[in-house]
């Protein structure tokens, strides 16, 4: 298995970088700010009038960007570049104290300083003691809280039943990780060089439509190219594209089901920064209706990428990490 590198910072540091962290309490705040942005709305107009994908996906999510750094949003900061490959200090559990700590403090003070046998192991066994009165106690508390709680029906008795949910780093390197998706994934000379065998013209097998992938196949581009000298390939579907209400009524729909728990992209806009950009209207009859502040630019950046049949070339990018 290969183990990555202890990361070391470049003099002067590596830089920082924008960090966007959603605050529900200033939602309303956050959407009557992107109202305000007049300047980056003209912007993406004149983007979809020269029909410039890449420039109308940067205004909206510049908007996005914009709004969060606002002083009354305040919900963007900059963070270390290189914070995530920091090594990271062990995690201390709750019931480990300032007792438990001075315990651990002269047994590491006593082994370094190379004191007799026994005074350690008397020391070791103090510390043992300790910790384990400190977490029986701990437990013993937790207990007697939880069962409070669920007498008052207290709903913070929900946070205490969830189980945290910690990440780990993976062990791969990069380099050892491409090595294997080349080894697994990308065909060799003398496979790319093998004939295919020639079938009728005019008739298409349903061989040659399928695209495999994996170890022993050529890449699809070849699959493609060599069925292509065959004019075996069938004519497109004909798609009627959808106009802007249409994709409105699709957007909105989609939006609703977004999982605001969902990590963010590369753009580092999470799932809250567009599905909570709700401002209130009055509509009929006295009830206030819900409006997305960001739905109508989506829209027609989705339509001006099914018009130009171009998708950003920011949305193309991936991280892939292995399980």
């Amino acid at each position: 298995m290969v183990t990555q590198t202890e990361h070391i910072c470049k003099p002067g540091g590596c830089g920082t970088k924008l960090s966007l962290k959603w605050k529900p309490e200033r939602a309303h705040i956050y959407a009557h700010v992107l109202l305000e942005n007049k300047e980056i709305q003209e912007q993406f107009k004149q983007a979809v009038e020269s029909a410039d994908v890449e420039k109308a996906c940067f205004c909206v999510r510049a908007m996005v960007e914009h709004a969060a750094s606002d002083s009354r949003v305040d919900m963007a900061g900059h963070i270390s570049v290189c914070a995530s490959l920091r090594p990271k200090r062990a995690h201390r559990p709750p019931w480990f104290d300032a007792d438990c700590i001075g315990k651990r403090r002269a047994l590491l003070d006593a082994v370094r300083t190379g004191q007799a046998v026994n005074a350690c192991k008397f020391l070791r066994k103090q510390f043992r003691q300790r910790t384990r009165c400190a977490k029986r106690a701990h437990n013993k508390y937790q207990k007697a809280l939880f069962l409070d709680r669920m007498h008052r029906k207290d709903p913070e008795l929900h946070a205490m039943m969830r189980q945290p949910k910690r990440a780990q780093q993976t062990p791969l390197s990069s380099k050892a990780w491409e090595e294997y998706l080349a080894s697994h994934f990308q065909a060799s000379a003398s496979q790319q060089s093998h004939p295919i065998h020639t079938r009728v013209r005019g008739r298409v097998d349903a061989r040659d439509m399928v695209v495999p992938l994996g170890r022993r196949h050529p890449p699809p581009e070849v699959l493609l190219s060599q069925g292509a000298e065959r004019a075996w390939l069938p004519e497109p579907d004909v798609v009627n594209m959808p106009d802007l209400a249409t994709i409105h009524v699709l957007l909105a729909e989609q939006i609703k089901k977004m999982n605001v728990r969902a990590s963010s992209g590369f753009d580092l806009v999470s799932a809250p920064f567009i599905k909570q950009a709700i401002i209130l209207q009055p509509g009929e009859n006295g009830h206030s209706v819900r409006v997305n502040v960001l739905l109508p630019y989506i829209a027609e950046l989705f339509k001006l990428m099914m018009d130009k049949a171009c998708v950003p070339a920011c949305w193309k990018q991936a991280k892939l990490s292995p399980l």
